[in-house]
């Protein structure tokens, strides 16, 4: 005669009890990944929002009149901005890079020129993969804005339309 096996021996006991214990450790696992961090993408108010892409436009369409273009260069720590022959006289500008998801990686910097006529400014880390960048005037009367992907051997044109 054949003895039977304890229930906690026996496959198809752990087999149907596996199911629903994938699906509950499945499950506690996306709740932990849905809540930890905030999405930096969503905006909270979105009419102030939209009435500061009407400004920006407004700042862009002046650049055009002042026939402001640029060559942007990005070695690993440092940012070389070069105005055009034709472009206005820029002697200081901001410059902002965003990261198109994670915030807590954009920069922010002042940029000076130098004797060559070349506006500098130091990275405080190396970027790589996908950017927005925005030049504006020292004091917003005028702005740029693009987006550009690194590494890059050539230079970013901005030109302002």
């Amino acid at each position: 005669m054949t003895t039977a096996l304890p229930w906690f021996k026996q496959f198809w006991v752990w087999f149907v009890i596996a199911i629903p214990l994938v699906g509950v450790v499945s499950g506690l696992s996306l709740v932990i990944i849905a809540t930890s961090g905030h999405n930096d993408m969503v905006v909270d108010d979105y009419y102030k929002k939209g009435k500061a892409i009407n400004q920006s436009l407004v700042r862009q369409e002046r650049a055009a009149a002042m026939g402001l273009a640029f060559a942007l260069t990005i070695d690993n720590d440092s940012l070389v901005v070069r105005q055009q022959p034709s472009s206005a006289a820029v002697n200081a500008a901001r410059v902002h890079l965003y990261h198109p998801t994670l915030a807590d990686h954009d920069q922010h910097l002042v940029i000076t020129a130098d004797a060559s006529g070349a506006l500098r400014g130091a990275l405080t880390t190396p970027l790589s993969g996908q950017w927005r960048i925005a030049i504006e005037a020292m004091d917003g009367e005028w702005l740029l804005q693009d987006q550009f992907s690194l590494p890059r051997t050539m230079p970013i044109n901005l030109i302002a339309r």
